[in-house]
C-alpha cells in the first residue's frame, strides 16, 4: 500500500499534497498522514505556511504530538532554524506538554520563550499557581 500510495502524490502539487495530507489527518488516517507529511517535507522543504513556517515538517510534528510520540517529534527539530526560525516549534512543543497535563515539561518549553505572547500569559498563569500551592502546603504544614 505504502509504495503505490507514493507513487499516487509524486503527480500531486504542493498544495495538492498539503490538502491530501491534512484530510488524512483530520480523518485520523495517521500512516497515511504522515506518509504524505514526509513526502513533502523531502519534496518540498522550503515550503512555507502563512506564518513563515516550514508546512509539511510543522504538521507532521504537530500530528505527531498531539499522539504523544516526544521522541520522533525532537527528532523532527530543524538544525538550521535559519528557514521558518525557532519558535514554531517551540510553541508546538509547549502546547503539546501543556495538553498532556506535564507541567514541568511544558514550563521548560515556554521557558524558552518567554517573550511569546502564549508563553507570558502561561507562565504567569502557572507560576500564580504554584505560589497558592506552595503557599497552602506551608499553611497545612504550620496548622498540623
Amino acid at each position: 500500500m505504502n509504495i503505490q500510495y507514493i507513487e499516487s502524490l509524486k503527480c500531486l502539487s504542493v498544495s495538492e499534497l498539503r490538502k491530501e495530507a491534512l484530510h488524512h489527518r483530520e480523518r485520523n488516517e495517521l500512516q497515511k498522514a504522515e506518509i504524505a507529511f514526509s513526502y513533502g517535507m523531502e519534496h518540498f522543504p522550503n515550503e512555507l505556511d502563512q506564518y513563515g513556517h516550514p508546512t509539511f515538517r510543522k504538521e507532521l510534528m504537530r500530528m505527531l504530538l498531539n499522539q504523544r510520540e516526544w521522541r520522533r517529534s525532537t527528532a523532527l527539530i530543524p538544525v538550521d532554524t535559519e528557514i521558518g526560525g525557532s519558535v514554531w516549534f517551540e510553541v508546538l512543543f509547549a502546547r503539546a506538554y501543556t495538553q498532556a497535563n506535564d507541567i514541568d515539561n511544558a514550563r521548560n518549553w515556554w521557558q524558552r520563550i518567554r517573550q511569546h505572547p502564549e508563553a507570558k500569559e502561561w507562565l504567569e498563569k502557572n507560576d500564580l499557581k504554584s505560589k497558592v500551592s506552595n503557599q497552602l502546603m506551608v499553611n497545612t504544614q504550620h496548622s498540623s
